[in-house]
């Protein structure tokens, strides 16, 4: 077995190689956390990757507005972390899952959070309240 990065590849002799990406990021090493990091006792909560691409804005990154609004998409399975006002394009970032995580170790609540669903509170002690897509207002 070959590991790229964090893609394990296999291949036997005259065989295709098979790539188990999942395996490799259902465990979360312990030598990629630092003293801000939570612990999950070395299992990385999500099924996602800690390096998955998330959308948030710099309010969040720069700690200036805590996540109240968390989005994962139906789609495409995307994660949008946002404040309670939203998201302006202008402040849009990406960054990863993990980055959200070590800001708000409460966000391992919302790990197996399904497809389509969204979750919100009303401020940063609040807990969670989880719901479905179809009980989301149309506006």
């Amino acid at each position: 077995m070959l590991i790229l990065g964090r893609l394990a590849v296999s291949a036997e002799c005259g065989q295709e190689p098979t790539f188990d990406v999942i395996s490799q990021f259902r465990r979360f090493p312990s030598f990629h956390r630092n003293k801000n990091m939570p612990n999950f006792d070395d299992a990385w909560p999500f099924e996602d990757a800690p390096n998955l691409a998330c959308f948030t804005v710099k309010s969040i990154m720069d700690e200036a507005a805590p996540i109240l609004l968390v989005f994962h998409d139906e789609d495409d399975g995307a994660w949008q972390m946002l404040p309670d006002n939203g998201a302006d394009v202008s402040a849009a970032m990406i960054v990863g899952l993990e980055q959200l995580v070590r800001l708000d170790e409460t966000l391992a609540e919302l790990a197996n959070l399904p497809l389509g669903w969204s979750a919100w509170r009303e401020s940063r002690t609040s807990p969670w309240i989880r719901q479905a897509k179809s009980e989301m207002p149309v506006n």
